[in-house]
């Protein structure tokens, strides 16, 4: 009796190990599978913002107005949102000119406007607006809340355009 007893004490033994071990793996592909699935949703959510909630597609729903599809976006960056507003964006393409009327005489006001967000959005030296070249301007104000502005400055010489945008 006493071998078979023992028998079955091992036989448990080596039963109990491998209900642990098929329990481990199953851990293991339920938390595999559960992060494959976060990691899709995640890549998803990142290729949603970036193809539909781009720069172009933010004006279009800020400003009514359409980026044509051949202007490249050179250089974004934005303050981020606060408790106030969504703060202040700066954006930098290049393209064939867009139909839109512009105003031609210069506007020390807006370059100043200009130039102090430069200051506050720490804007690199290369891609700040050369004012001593040749520009065109156009300022809009937001149709539900006036405070809110867009500056769109159109560069002839670089053919770039260079909006910022000023959330209060």
């Amino acid at each position: 009796m006493g071998i078979k007893n023992s028998e079955e004490n091992i036989m448990n033994i080596v039963n109990e190990e491998n209900a642990k071990k098929r329990s481990l793996k199953t851990i293991i592909v339920v938390l595999s599978l559960v992060g494959i699935v976060l990691f899709a949703g995640l890549f998803g959510m990142y290729n949603f913002m970036k193809n539909y909630m781009s720069t172009a597609k933010t004006f279009k729903y800020n400003w009514g107005i359409i980026i044509p599809n051949d202007f490249k976006e050179e250089y974004y960056t934005d303050t981020g949102a606060s408790f106030g507003g969504d703060g202040e964006r700066y954006t930098i393409y290049s393209g064939t000119k867009f139909t839109m009327d512009f105003n031609t005489e210069n506007n020390e006001d807006l370059e100043d406007t200009i130039k102090s967000m430069y200051e506050q959005l720490n804007i690199p030296k290369d891609k700040q607006i050369d004012f001593s070249h040749e520009y065109q301007w156009k300022k809009i104000n937001d149709r539900d809340d006036k405070r809110d502005v867009l500056y769109i400055i159109y560069d002839q010489e670089l053919n770039k355009y260079y909006f910022y945008e000023l959330f209060l």
